[in-house]
């Protein structure tokens, strides 16, 4: 399956991902110019007001795929057939294999619905521990592992997408943050769908349903996907940039812009710079603080 979106979204998956990874640092005086919604002393910082934050950068970061795989669906193994669920599925999958699977949004987990709470199907090591790579052979495991088990009555359930907490971790229910089923125009829950989602996310998670034309308003555009913004040089010095200003300003833009200047293009080896090390798993939030300086460059010769 193919889409633009894959190449075009997926390193903004990769560069939020990294970005929230730093749950200490990110009220620090590096990041207070990227949350302006952070108070003066870091320390001041409710779990509540962090996660909020986290939620509001997850919810755009998922907007933007969702409208790009609208506007740009995979085309299917058969002639004309466009799925737009694949494209997200194939856009997230993409930023997950480029942060080694260990990014905070994973696509299509299978949970065994016998298990309580339901289990995810993730890939073993070669000592049969779970890692954080979903499985591939889950049908396989699901025939093993679960008697009886035929497809189509629900005893193996497939999320949209599933938000961990610690992205060094399998999916496990005490590891989700948010489970988030992603509904297209003309989508409807399946039967018992909605209550295998609300199992899985557990009574102290959140089931977040993200429909295109409510939480999500996407442009009618035939089709034609907006210009990504161009990866920048970037600069010695660090300008005091307002990144939450340019957020509010162009929308999700503002990650999309992060990862362009992280990652010129996902398979580049070894990544240039402060936003080099984000993409590559390693980065600091001075490191990301030093990548603002390009954003206003970005979006005076960009449009959106």
């Amino acid at each position: 399956m193919q889409s633009p979106c894959i190449t075009q979204i997926s390193p903004a998956v990769v560069a939020a991902s990294q970005l929230l990874s730093h749950d200490s640092e990110l009220c620090n005086d590096d990041f207070n110019s990227v949350i302006q919604r952070c108070p003066l002393h870091p320390d001041d910082v409710t779990p509540e007001e962090l996660d909020a934050m986290k939620h509001e950068i997850d919810d755009k970061v998922l907007c933007e795929v969702m409208c790009c795989c609208s506007n740009n669906p995979c085309t299917g193994s058969e002639a004309g057939t466009h799925q737009r669920q694949g494209c997200v599925s194939a856009t997230l999958q993409a930023a997950d294999e480029v942060l080694h699977h260990q990014s905070r949004y994973k696509p299509e987990i299978s949970y065994n619905m016998d298990t309580n709470p339901p289990s995810p199907f993730m890939h073993r090591d070669e000592a049969g521990q779970e890692t954080t790579q979903k499985s591939d052979r889950w049908q396989t495991r699901a025939q093993q592992e679960i008697p009886g088990y035929r497809g189509g009555q629900g005893r193996v359930r497939r999320p949209d997408v599933i938000i961990v907490k610690d992205p060094s971790k399998p999916p496990n229910q005490d590891n989700i943050d948010r489970v988030v089923e992603m509904k297209f125009k003309g989508d409807k829950w399946g039967r018992g769908q909605e209550d295998a989602y609300e199992k899985i996310a557990g009574e102290n998670n959140e089931l977040k349903l993200m429909e295109e034309g409510g939480d999500c308003t996407c442009s009618e555009d035939g089709g034609e996907k907006e210009p990504v913004p161009q990866p920048v040089a970037i600069p010695e010095e660090e300008p005091s940039v307002d990144w939450w200003a340019v957020a509010e300003t162009v929308g999700m833009g503002a990650v999309t812009a992060v990862a362009a200047v992280a990652t010129v293009a996902l398979v580049l080896v070894p990544f240039d710079g402060p936003a080099g090390e984000i993409a590559a798993g390693a980065g600091t939030a001075a490191a990301a603080a030093r990548t603002s300086a390009a954003f206003g460059m970005i979006f005076s010769t960009t449009p959106h």
